[in-house]
């Protein structure tokens, strides 16, 4: 399983998502709404490599929100998504409550980096919301082929 399937896969079970609302990764679509998605974000894959080979990694992403924006009480309801999700990335943490990465690497945290935020208002009465993460795992070392 990669890494973005283990997210999409977690994050999906969120008690917080709408029922049977789609995760996308990379995409939000035209459809119902809410919806949500994952994407990727760039940054530099390794925080610490060991002597063993082994590594502190990081996967930084964000979680898209698209919804009604019609009203106060729906801009409320999705800003009020975020703070919510923060808070259940934080406690998910400290529960030890994360992705099943595999075999060889294994999560250590998943964190926001900044607040939630109105990414992109739209000509309708919809908005994508976002709000940017990261995941912090360990990763064996990768064993070398020592036959000569």
């Amino acid at each position: 399983m990669t890494i973005i399937q283990a997210l999409q896969k977690w994050i999906g079970q969120l008690p917080q998502l709408a029922p049977n609302a789609p995760l996308f990764i990379d995409y939000l679509g035209e459809g119902e709404l809410p919806q949500y998605a994952i994407v990727p974000l760039p940054g530099p894959p390794i925080v610490e490599r060991y002597l063993d080979g082994s590594s502190t990694r990081q996967y930084p992403f964000a979680i898209q929100l698209a919804d009604q924006t019609a009203d106060d009480p729906a801009r409320l309801a999705n800003s009020g998504f975020m703070e919510e999700l923060t808070d259940e990335f934080e406690r998910r943490t400290v529960d030890g409550d994360l992705p099943d990465l595999g075999e060889s690497r294994v999560a250590e945290t998943v964190e926001v980096v900044n607040a939630g935020f109105l990414y992109e208002q739209g000509q309708s009465e919809t908005a994508i919301y976002q709000i940017n993460c990261r995941m912090e795992y360990f990763q064996a070392a990768v064993p070398s082929d020592e036959s000569e």
